[in-house]
């Protein structure tokens, strides 16, 4: 038996014998709801400000059903005191009980995502299905990355002290130098919201790193703002109470609830432009308006007109109706949902829906229905969703036919279909697993030894195909292979740096960044399917280095032994305004091809995801000085190019750099406006390429589904606009229209794609 396959034994056998002790006690133990709750062990501190609970558009109903669990640490032990949420609607936390044994009742059967975290340790969610005899759940708490926040006013870039954080899960408090840190946080998607008295919200919305005990810092300012009051009217032009208002708009979001006189304030919105929006079962509607965050507004009126209803009953195979069935309506073009549980009749109905295309499905325990596509703009008529057995079931393997506790699976939609959907399961002791429930159709199975980052489903093309309840599927895992090495500069070890793994070298874009902290500068990327990869090393203060052709044999490590980088040149600069002051907290960008996603260049102003692709980023200091290390002579004839943009004071020109840069750069900040307007014929996903006038950078904007867009900042002059669809075997481009940017105002365009 090889040391791997040693360790995984070890590892599921010491979690069986936990959870077989763990279950012989609790079934002599009184059942929770006939026992007084229990305080939290001593070492789970509670969170001060607590996170502010968000009600749910659409709100379970109580079911029956009882989720049983445990939180284990990286040493198979019990955690106590351990928060652990369930995503229902709206989402359910507990805390883990001095055994690390939790419970959560009142469940429907449905499949629900479940993590957990304390302190500086998180479990990656998990997905399941509850149903009458679930098994009990397992989490293990990994060490995390720590988010540290820095909160500045917009105006004066003081510190904004005793702001909140609230992600939800966990709220910090900004001191006196406006900083605050979330800890155990892992590698995904991650949302805040940050509020202080007398500032409008901000939100935090980036994508974080693989940094295990790493720090990532992020830069939030708050605007004064001003308030924003209104009404809400209905049909009848008679007020409406009791409906929540969102506000969505390029600075923040918030959201409240009209009175008894369909009255409503905002307290503070910062300038920029929004869209304010009701839907409700009273109706929809919504209106757009341009704020300068400094004179208050109260007279917005949102007029509702006449939702529309969706309707229908949930039958099983024999025709018999179905309770506790969830009903999904998701938009096709932006995924929104919505959702209702069937009464005992199998009946349901969602109310207040917008006039728009939705992807409709019903699913309940391991069943689910086909997807009905329905265009609200017409009255679609009562219904008749259809349960058919719809999970996917089977067992992951090693090469010799073992099973592989622990290894985590992923299902996909094979192609093209009506409704994003897919589910995700961790096998257990017996490598067994199941997927679900998936609507009616063909997915593609993905499965990754335990130890294997999450990006490693991207190193996976050859996937196992199934169907939509198939209960016997095989994934056999490849012997994997591990990539080691020691990254060394001027002939000293580097301590901090990441690497990131891909088949093909523009395939690094997908790639995570991978942090690596080590005395000695040496590393082991282990899980490596066999083949041949490209491997990319990045850092603050080298030229990044790709080495292709990295062959990778099952059973085998590959040493790439001593793997020497460069300094590189280092570019310093200034970031001014336009009297020639100093501006700190700009964001600063450099590379060949400079894009502008919403209102950041690159992927989040992320050092290392711009690194990854062979360009930098930074943020100026109090003095609006900045200096970027390591920085490489272009390959090919593009140049190399510089710009910086600051939320506030606006954006600077595009500037080529040259190298070794021996003079600083000044970047010279000028106000800037937006362009706006509608895309005909956008059937898919489009979105909008904006090329200004200095011809430096490209602005790419969302099209949403009434195809509209919105790019909220583009230097002034005359700007190149191109709409564009692609994906689903389509490649179409609209004839570019030209337009003029006015500071401060918006420039109307309408754009009109081919038919495909």
């Amino acid at each position: 038996m090889g040391r791997r396959a040693w360790m995984l034994l070890v590892a599921a056998v010491a979690a069986a014998v936990v959870i077989a002790v763990w279950t012989r006690t609790r079934a002599t133990a009184p059942d929770r709801a006939d026992r007084p709750d229990r305080a939290p062990a001593a070492t789970a501190p509670a969170p001060a400000p607590r996170p502010v609970a968000r009600p749910a558009r659409d709100p379970d109903p109580p079911g029956t059903l009882r989720l049983e669990g445990l939180v284990l640490d990286e040493r198979d032990q019990p955690v106590p005191g351990a928060a652990v949420e369930l995503a229902s609607r709206p989402p359910r936390t507990v805390a883990t009980d001095a055994d690390g044994s939790f419970a959560i009742d009142g469940l429907l059967p449905t499949a629900y995502q479940v993590t957990a975290w304390k302190d500086d340790r998180y479990a990656a969610p998990l997905s399941l299905v509850v149903r009458a005899a679930t098994e009990p759940l397992v989490l293990r708490l990994v060490r995390g990355a720590t988010l540290a926040v820095r909160v500045v006013d917009d105006a004066t870039d003081a510190p904004v002290a005793g702001a909140t954080i609230d992600d939800g899960r966990q709220a910090v408090t900004t001191d006196a130098a406006g900083a605050a840190a979330l800890r155990g946080l892992g590698p995904h998607f991650y949302s805040a919201e940050v509020r202080a008295d007398g500032y409008a919200p901000a939100t935090i919305a980036r994508s974080l790193g693989d940094d295990p005990g790493g720090t990532i810092v992020h830069a939030v300012r708050l605007a004064r703002g001003a308030p924003v009051q209104g009404r809400v009217v209905g049909p009848d032009d008679r007020p409406v109470a009791g409906v929540a208002v969102a506000a969505r708009g390029e600075a923040g979001d918030a959201e409240v609830t009209t009175d008894a006189a369909g009255a409503w304030t905002i307290p503070r919105l910062a300038a920029g432009h929004y869209t304010l929006g009701v839907e409700a079962p009273a109706g929809v509607g919504q209106v757009e308006v341009e704020l300068d965050g400094a004179a208050p507004r109260g007279d917005v009126v949102i007029r509702l007109a006449r939702g529309a209803t969706l309707g229908g009953v949930v039958l099983d195979a024999a025709g018999a109706p179905v309770a506790e069935a969830t009903v999904t309506a998701q938009r096709t073009q932006t995924f929104d949902e919505r959702y209702a549980i069937t009464g005992a009749d199998g009946r349901f109905r969602i109310d207040g829906l917008a006039a728009t295309t939705l992807a409709v499905f019903a699913t309940r325990a391991g069943d689910a229905s086909a997807v009905t596509t329905v265009d609200l703009a017409t009255p679609p008529g009562e219904l008749r969703l259809t349960l058919a057995p719809a999970t996917i079931a089977g067992v992951v393997v090693d090469p010799s036919g073992r099973p592989v506790p622990e290894a985590r699976i992923d299902a996909l939609p094979d192609g093209a279909m009506a409704a994003l959907i897919r589910a995700a399961d961790v096998a257990d002791g017996a490598g067994r697993f199941e997927l679900g429930p998936l609507t009616a159709g063909s997915y593609r199975l993905q499965a990754a030894w335990p130890d294997a980052p999450a990006t490693n489903m991207y190193l996976t093309p050859d996937a196992t195909t199934a169907m939509a309840g198939a209960r016997d599927v095989r994934i056999e895992l490849p012997a994997a292979g591990a990539i080691t090495g020691a990254v060394v500069r001027d002939g000293r070890p580097v301590e901090r740096f990441a690497i990131a793994v891909s088949s093909f070298e523009a395939g690094l874009a997908f790639a995570e960044p991978e942090a690596r902290a080590a005395p000695d500068g040496r590393f082991t990327r282990g899980a490596v399917p066999p083949g041949t990869w490209v491997l990319r090393i990045i850092g603050d203060d080298f030229v990044g280095r790709t080495l292709t052709d990295v062959e990778v044999t099952a059973g085998h490590t590959t040493d790439l032994g001593m793997i020497a980088v460069e300094r590189g040149a280092v570019v310093r600069g200034r970031v001014v305004d336009g009297a020639g002051a100093a501006v700190a907290g700009a964001d600063v960008a450099m590379g060949r091809q400079l894009m502008m996603f919403g209102e950041a260049f690159g992927l989040d102003g992320d050092p290392r995801k711009a690194a990854l692709l062979g360009g930098y980023a930074t943020t100026t200091g109090d003095d609006g000085s900045f200096a970027v290390a390591g920085v490489a002579a272009p390959r090919g004839p593009a140049p190399l190019r510089v710009v910086a943009l600051h939320p506030r004071r606006g954006l600077s020109a595009t500037l080529p750099v040259t190298l070794p840069a021996a003079t600083p750069l000044t970047l010279t900040l000028a106000p800037t406006g937006a362009i706006a307007g509608t895309v005909r014929g956008a059937t898919g996903r489009a979105s909008v390429e904006i090329t200004p006038a200095d011809g430096g950078y490209v602005v790419v904007a969302p099209v949403d589904a009434d195809g509209r867009f919105r790019a909220p900042r583009v230097g002034l002059g005359a700007a190149q606009v191109v709409a564009r669809t692609r994906g689903r075997g389509e490649d179409r481009a609209s004839p570019p229209v030209t337009a003029t940017v006015v500071a401060g105002q918006t420039a109307t365009v309408t754009l009109a794609l081919p038919a495909p």
